[in-house]
């Protein structure tokens, strides 16, 4: 252990406090101390951090990590619980120690690219880059409360926000994109028909960016409590942000790209496996299809309308009195005929598991876990029940190791036996259904991997943890598999162990405006493979909504159509009886087809483009998966110096090199978009744009552009991903004047064999030279795709092609005349090296 040369002064003991200095209140429920740092008594430097201690006992530890972060943990004493955390991976960049200089008012922290200064006095912190550019700095710091009933709570710091910062972040929060003048707390909320003014919402994800003079810069609070974000709403000059228990544990991630803080912040908490390609397509969902004949018909009538379609989901309603694990026979006599009859017409079944077990001792889930004692536990020690949707039900204590494998077995039959692909957990906050307590209450057990803790530190990780045990669960069943789970709830890092979906939304033009700001809030905090309930889950659909919708969500990773169908609001129990009585509450209400011909016609073209653009979908969450770039990315950072892009919600950018700019608003038939610097063309006609410019949205379509130099790749329309090989690859080529660099990775679609090189990595490089372009092509990889043909589109290229080469040898071309412009194409071998186009 290194100390400085500064001869160290002893922590004042709690009990030798001036209790007059510290706003004591003098209600015995109320606050017993408010602490903040006093001067610094000692500063030591461990094998780990940087450790000061002040007068008064507070505490700070900083650290730093191999890829720049910087680790800050403060405790109102010299008692820090044990450092454990649910939110980051197991493999963690390794620590980095500083040179620490001690000046006259202040400690200089020196880490690479970043200096931290400490000041004597009050424990106040500045964080600068290595330019001297000031990042960071407290305004109030530090605080904690000490409370007779709780204990040390509502530790908090305020930091000092400049005058036109810009804040990002927080995951589903439903706000502008821009949370300057919000507050939010983060507590995991079941929350339906949440709106703009929402909060609480169904996820807890403790990150926000902050954006000033063109440097960007993260905030991960590692706190499981609940927590608050102040984003300038209480002090217009101050962000502030806090946790009602725990240790004030936060990593500061330098940028200076929003796409370097994004990159830094999943090294820390992890990224979303690659999926099965099948996870990709377009999903089918309703609350509930259901018997299997009703299954079947809704299969077939897919197929026969061409419309494809990967997936169905099975709601509650599949479950024998929705006992979790089990099947009501009446309705779904053979399950694995079932399901093997959906699989040989190209669908993949879904099914909900939720962690409400009911109490029922004939069932066996119960009895068992009642034995084995697998269940949250009050503090006398008696099972913690809630009403859910089978009436009373126990509640596994996922933070139990043993709880966790447990619960992960229990799929054996179900994935294993009946051929199930994927799985939807839901109600997992954990949603109770009482008047006054949305969820259990605070005072009930958690193991916390052996820590021992109650529901106050639980909740925000509890359905993170219930992701876990079945995605860990899943993968000791079938090895060979990319499982494919679907939650609601979750906490930062839980994008290792599952797909999110936006929750209980309404079929309205403001909640498409929602579910497009939530997945881009969400995938930049994160979560990339995300998406919404498409049409609403609640509520009257009409068409248009329903079309725009969907075009939508073709950029969003996870594109599943979702609804209460025959439910109302009111019902905490379907009312079966009915169901089974009244054929018309079989009608189909949300599917493809059921607004008429007009607009089945688009829903099909809107779901024929997703399978056009998997190719480019499919390479983004590989990137995410490898890197942490997110899939979806506010328009504002492709040029984060422009303030004009930093309120902007409605665009953004999708993949490497898409910008979309979705119809949010009935009846709109142009609309005015701001591009970022450069040509931008648009996909629909192939003309090129810059700066402001004004499109025709036309019903049938949604407006999207292609970043000038970029190589879009597209596949051929298929009924679902593995319908047949794609016997031929489609790039579109767009020109530029100068370089630009594109990607296309494909593999198995399903499998670990790309692990071990089995993949293609194919990187196109372009360049325009005057009149001339130039198409270069490197691949890496073992992995043989199935086509061996590519044709090419060369978009936008300024004159008149004279000759094309293909490695070297010149090869006849075909010109498409336009009404104002031409596009070039031609097949050229899948193996091919160079294209030289050459104007006259």
């Amino acid at each position: 252990m290194e100390e400085t040369n500064e001869t160290p002064k002893p922590p004042v003991p709690p009990a030798e406090i001036d209790f007059a200095e510290a706003d004591i209140s003098r209600r015995y429920d109320d606050v017993y101390e408010i602490r903040r740092p006093n001067a610094i008594a000692s500063v030591q430097t461990t094998e780990e951090y940087v450790a000061f201690v002040c007068e008064n006992g507070i505490s700070l530890r900083i650290s730093g990590l191999s890829n720049g972060a910087l680790r800050f943990r403060y405790n109102p004493n010299q008692e820090f619980e044990a450092d454990f955390s649910y939110a980051l991976r197991a493999e963690l960049p390794t620590l980095k120690l500083p040179r620490v200089q001690a000046r006259d008012t202040e400690y200089l922290l020196l880490f690479e690219g970043l200096q931290v200064v400490v000041a004597k006095d009050n424990l106040a912190v500045r964080i600068y880059d290595d330019a001297d550019q000031l990042l960071l700095e407290d305004a109030g710091g530090y605080s904690a409360k000490r409370t007779i009933m709780k204990g040390w709570c509502d530790l908090r710091i305020e930091k000092q926000a400049h005058a036109k910062e810009v804040f990002w972040g927080l995951g589903d929060k439903t706000c502008g994109v821009n949370l300057r003048g919000k507050r939010y707390e983060n507590w995991c909320t079941d929350s339906y028909g949440f709106s703009r003014e929402s909060d609480a919402l169904y996820r807890a994800i403790p990150l926000y960016y902050g954006l000033h003079h063109a440097a960007c810069y993260g905030i991960f609070l590692d706190n499981s409590y609940r927590s608050w974000f102040d984003f300038c709403k209480t002090a217009e000059d101050q962000v502030a942000f806090g946790a009602e228990g725990g240790a004030l544990n936060f990593y500061f991630l330098p940028g200076p790209t929003p796409e370097a803080v994004a990159e830094r912040y999943t090294q820390l908490t992890g990224t979303h496996p690659l999926p099965p390609l099948w996870a990709l397509g377009y999903h089918q969902c309703r609350w509930s299809y259901y018997p299997e004949s009703q299954v079947l018909d809704l299969a077939d009538t897919f197929r026969r309308m061409d419309i494809p379609c990967d997936a169905i989901y099975l709601d509650i309603d599949y479950m024998d009195g929705y006992r979790c694990f089990t099947w009501n026979r009446e309705h779904f006599p053979d399950p694995k005929r079932l399901v093997d009859q959906l699989r040989a017409r190209g669908f993949e079944t879904v099914v909900m598991i939720d962690p409400g077990i009911k109490e029922d001792e004939n069932y066996l889930v119960y009895r068992e876990g009642r034995e084995k004692g697998m269940f949250i536990r009050t503090p006398d020690g008696d099972i913690a029940k809630g009403p859910v949707w089978p009436g009373f039900c126990a509640f596994p204590d996922y933070t139990n190791p043993k709880v966790r494998e447990w619960w992960g077995e229990l799929y054996r039959e179900l994935y294993e036996k009946q051929g199930i692909s994927g799985f939807w957990n839901d109600m997992n906050e954990p949603a109770v259904f009482h008047v006054n307590h949305k969820t259990l209450p605070d005072q009930v057990l958690h193991d916390h991997d052996g820590l021992r803790s109650n529901h106050r530190r639980a909740h925000n990780i509890y359905g993170m943890q219930m992701s876990r045990a079945s995605w860990d669960g899943l993968r000791r069943i079938k090895p060979e598999k990319r499982p494919f789970l679907l939650t609601r709830a979750t906490f930062s890092g839980g994008q290792r162990f599952g797909a999110l979906w936006t929750g209980d939304n309404f079929s309205t033009w403001e909640h498409l405006q929602i579910a497009n700001i939530q997945c881009q809030r969400l995938a930049v905090s994160g979560f990339s493979f995300v998406g919404t309930d498409i049409g609403g889950f609640a509520g009257e659909l009409e068409p248009e909504l329903f079309i725009r919708w969907l075009q939508l969500a073709v950029f969003h990773p996870l594109m599943r159509v979702h609804s209460m169908g025959q439910h109302t609001a009111g019902d905490v129990a379907p009312a079966e009886e009915a169901m089974l009585t009244d054929p018309d509450l079989h009608r189909f209400e949300q599917e493809p087809w059921s607004f008429g011909d007009k607009y089945t016609a688009m829903a099909k073209k809107a779901i024929e483009l997703r399978y056009c653009l998997l190719p480019a979908l499919y390479t983004a969450m590989w990137r995410h998966a490898e890197k942490g770039t997110p899939v979806l990315r506010h328009i504002a950072w492709a040029d984060p110096a422009e303030p004009r892009f930093r309120e902007q919600e409605r665009d953004f950018l999708f993949g490497e090199h898409l910008l979309v700019s979705p119809v949010i608003q009935p009846k709109i038939q142009r609309q005015a978009v701001l591009l970022p610097k450069g040509n931008w063309y648009y996909f629909w006609t192939g003309q090129a744009f810059s700066g402001e410019t004004v499109v025709n949205t036309m019903p049938d379509q949604i407006p999207f552009f292609v970043r000038e130099g970029a190589v879009l790749p597209v596949y051929p329309v298929r009924q679902w991903t593995g319908q047949k090989p794609i016997e031929e690859l489609t790039l579109y080529v767009y020109f530029k004047q100068g370089r630009e660099e594109s990607t296309l990775y494909e593999d198995a679609g399903e499998g670990y064999e790309y692990q071990d090189g089995d993949y293609c990595l194919q990187q196109f490089s372009t360049l325009g030279e005057g009149k001339n372009f130039r198409l270069e092509r490197k691949e890496t990889g073992k992995f043989q795709v199935t086509y061996k043909t590519v044709k090419l589109y060369l978009v936008g290229f300024p004159a008149f092609v004279g000759a094309c080469r293909v490695n070297g040898q010149e090869v006849p071309i075909k010109e498409i005349r336009l009404r104002d412009r031409s596009l070039y194409t031609l097949n050229v071998p899948s193996d091919f090296e160079v294209v030289v186009w050459e104007g006259k």
